[in-house]
């Protein structure tokens, strides 16, 4: 009965030690959050950015049907019109 007791007391202590270590976790993701949340761009606008940097000769040389035709593109399948 006594070590049971022991082993219960010890297991408590485990579990509270844990929540404390979760607890503090959560608030450095918090804090980190809130610094980066304010300043942070969206990835869309950082997208633009980075799109507006390529030069719009590059722009053309893509195909405008996106992905349609990959594979003709790739490996010369006849093309879906």
């Amino acid at each position: 009965m006594a070590s049971e007791k022991r082993w219960q007391e010890a297991f408590d202590k485990s579990q509270s030690q844990l929540e404390q270590l979760a607890e503090e976790a959560l608030e450095e993701v918090r804090q980190e959050d809130a610094k980066t949340s304010a300043t942070a761009k969206p990835f869309w606008q950082k997208i633009q950015e980075i799109g507006a940097k390529v030069p719009r000769e590059e722009w053309e040389k893509l195909p405008t049907d996106f992905a349609r035709n990959f594979e003709s593109y790739m490996y010369g399948v006849p093309t879906e019109e």
